[in-house]
């Protein structure tokens, strides 16, 4: 049960709504600004609409994968595991060539999804940081940072798979954290 879980949060993943959304307007968003299929592009390509609907479609899919592995009665390391795959198919969704969004809205509606107050220790490391770094996406990693040594502190080491998910995160978004840097 646990594969069919598994590839079911694979594909909903691949569900690309800036895709759609960007074909709703008759925009292809891979051709546009810097070609990412996340909220981010879709914001700066179509407005501020197209923003919103991509964070809730993307949003959507870690919600629904987190609600569907619960339903189904999985412990929280095969939940994780299916969070993993919910936000490496919006990374590298088969249909697109690989080549998908950055995955923050889909791995933080996993997280709300999962642990609001796990999520809290995100929240506080996001918004204690970002006066400082005046830069949201290296706020967003300490935030990651902060989420990671929460788990550990806590001794929760079945959640371990989302610390993968988030180094995966940090590492998608490279570019981003050096044009902050520079």
């Amino acid at each position: 049960m646990q594969f069919f879980y598994l590839l079911f949060s694979y594909l909903l993943g691949t569900c690309m709504t800036a895709y759609f959304v960007g074909k709703w307007k008759g925009v292809n968003l891979q051709q546009e600004n810097t070609g990412n299929l996340g909220a981010r592009n879709a914001g700066r390509s179509l407005g501020k609409i197209a923003f919103f609907l991509t964070v809730l479609g993307d949003g959507g899919k870690g919600i629904v994968t987190v609600l569907i592995g619960r339903c189904l009665g999985f412990n929280d390391f095969w939940v994780t595991v299916g969070i993993l795959f919910v936000v490496m198919g919006h990374l590298y969704p088969f249909w697109l060539r690989f080549k998908g969004g950055k995955g923050i809205a889909t791995g933080i509606g996993a997280l709300l999804t999962f642990s609001p107050l796990l999520l809290l220790s995100f929240l506080g490391g996001l918004i204690l940081s970002l006066p400082f770094t005046k830069s949201l996406t290296i706020s967003m990693i300490l935030g990651f940072f902060t989420y990671s040594m929460t788990i550990l502190l806590t001794g929760r080491y079945e959640l371990v798979v989302l610390i993968a998910m988030l180094v995966l995160l940090t590492i998608e978004h490279r570019q981003n954290i050096m044009e902050r840097v520079k």
